[in-house]
């Protein structure tokens, strides 16, 4: 193109600036989008890989169904290519909140190089009956405020926790929830409301649930090639040695149980044995108590009736010590009469004295008469004394019988006690056997990030904004290259006289179309730059 063409043209663009700046715009407009949209995901995955290295994010999680013993985590942080490794305790529990509003959550063990939280407020707990909560799910507002371990928990589950309420001190943003996703759950309405973090000592577990695992991945980008490669490399022998120490546990605990119902089973044996020499001895007890009694009951029922047949004795001697005495007495007044008599009678002095003998007689037979009668009131007190011994007989023969049917009944109630109990520890134990007898050789499972619900969300939606970027642009690319049509053919038809004049001055028509595709060309190239660098 000629210097006069290009001061043609020149002098075009300035004649028609605002033309040129609308080709230019349009076109920096599409190559702007296309480029910001490219370098989003780049942007998203680089910011998202430095946030998960300052919170520590983990690399590879493992589980196992039985569980880890706690050295496990210390050994696993000593092989090769692994930075650290922590065991944690974690569980799905229902809760209740300060209004009673029972929620699913998933509960964790704080770890202090692995998956950090980050504070929103508050602060972090001290001790076991502190937690802090999803700052998502509850807000700032919850800080302050109790959550109650939910009676509708499997017993599993609430033998896994020291405590039964926790004091909410703070609310946090964890690196395992990258968004709002938190998992669903087997419990309440099968969705997980947000997390809870407490410290290990919360949990009354002295195994770990699973294992956090940071790698050396050497720099390697996340959502990369390379950093999956880097995950394939280890995850071989690590799953190799989880199962190992897997197993090592399972044959550990089954070999602790067997061991431990062999001894309960002993232990059982031993204390009903025990029990049955108790008892036994109690029976025999009560059989010489009840013979006891019968015996007290026989010489009660003799001394009863030896009592009666005194009694009656002791009236009859009575009755006959009475007759013989009103017998004396007649016989002595009318001796005593005759005596009289005899005095008057001078000449009856032999009488007198006969009749005075007759009369020392009968007040001799008198005074026995009255001595026999003291010796019945003796005897009559002796046979009331007997009947008071008899009378207390009686009451302390009761008294035995009511122990003795006390001691029967606690004998029939210890004996039914024996057999229920005895029922019941070997139905536990028979329970027991048969859980352990199914007990299942342990499945290890070891899960990367790309299980993780926010990480795998937030590849998949930095992925989308890739792809609208490879997609979207091209709109604005047809816009653009269309609105530069119309405005040159609009420019040709307005400029025809123009052209004319330079067809007729000699131009070429290569060098009038080279004139407007400067026109355009320059107005595009400058839109791409400032696009470029804009977007």
């Amino acid at each position: 193109m000629g210097s006069s063409m290009m001061k043609t043209t020149l002098r075009e663009i300035r004649q028609s600036l605002g033309r040129y700046l609308a080709i230019m715009a349009i076109v920096a407009l599409g190559v702007g989008l296309f480029c910001g949209l490219k370098v989003t995901r780049d942007v998203m995955v680089k910011s998202a890989q430095q946030y998960f290295e300052e919170r520590q994010l983990y690399d590879i999680s493992l589980l196992s169904t039985v569980g880890f013993d706690t050295d496990v985590a210390k050994q696993l942080s000593r092989r090769e290519k692994v930075l650290d490794a922590q065991g944690a305790v974690s569980t799905d529990a229902l809760l209740l909140d300060a209004q009673g509003k029972e929620s699913a959550l998933k509960v964790y063990s704080l770890l202090d190089q692995q998956n950090l939280p980050v504070l929103v407020s508050g602060r972090m707990p001290q001790n076991a009956q502190e937690c802090v909560v999803d700052a998502q799910a509850f807000g700032k507002d919850a800080v302050g405020t109790m959550l109650t371990l939910s009676e509708n928990n499997e017993e599993d589950t609430e033998e896994l926790f020291a405590h039964k309420q926790f004091h909410v001190v703070g609310t946090v943003n964890s690196p395992y929830y990258a968004n709002y996703e938190r998992g669903t759950t087997s419990l309440g309405n099968g969705t997980i409301r947000g997390f809870m973090l407490v410290l290990k000592d919360a949990f009354d577990c002295d195994y770990d649930t699973e294992i956090f695992v940071r790698l050396n991945t050497e720099g390697a980008a996340i959502y990369s090639e390379e950093y999956d490669a880097q995950i394939d490399e280890v995850e071989s022998w690590l799953e190799d040695f989880a199962q190992q120490k897997a197993d090592e546990r399972y044959q550990r605990l089954k070999a602790d149980g067997e061991e431990e119902l062999y001894t309960s089973r002993q232990q059982l044996l031993s204390q009903t044995q025990k029990n049955q020499l108790e008892l036994e001895a109690s029976r025999q007890q009560l059989s010489r108590a009840e013979g006891t009694i019968a015996d007290g009951k026989a010489q009660l029922e003799i001394g009863k009736s030896q009592l009666i047949s005194g009694k009656a004795q002791l009236q009859a001697q009575r009755q006959q010590i009475l007759q013989g005495l009103n017998q004396a007495r007649t016989a002595k007044s009318q001796t005593a009469g005759n005596a009289y008599l005899a005095q008057a009678n001078a000449q009856a002095q032999a009488q007198e004295q006969q009749l005075q003998a007759s009369l020392t007689q009968v007040e001799g037979g008198l005074r026995q008469m009255e001595s026999g009668l003291d010796q019945l009131e003796i005897a009559q007190s002796e046979l009331e004394l007997q009947e008071q011994q008899l009378q207390n007989s009686q009451t302390e023969l009761e008294a035995a019988q009511r122990e003795y049917d006390a001691g029967l009944l606690q004998y029939k109630e210890g004996s039914r006690r024996l057999s229920e109990g005895v029922d019941e520890a070997n139905q536990q134990l028979d329970e027991a056997q048969d859980e352990l007898d199914e007990l299942e050789e342990p499945d290890v499972y070891l899960l990367g990030r790309d299980t993780n619900i926010g990480y795998a969300s937030f590849d998949n939606d930095s992925s989308i904004v890739n792809g609208i970027a490879n997609v979207f642009p091209i709109f604005f690319f047809l816009v653009a290259a269309l609105v530069c049509v119309t405005t040159m053919n609009r420019m040709v038809e307005e400029q025809r006289t123009q052209i004319g004049v330079l067809k007729a001055l000699g131009y070429s028509e290569g060098s009038i179309m080279g004139k407007y595709l400067f026109y355009s060309g320059s107005a595009a190239g400058l839109g791409c730059l400032i696009g470029f660098f804009g977007g």
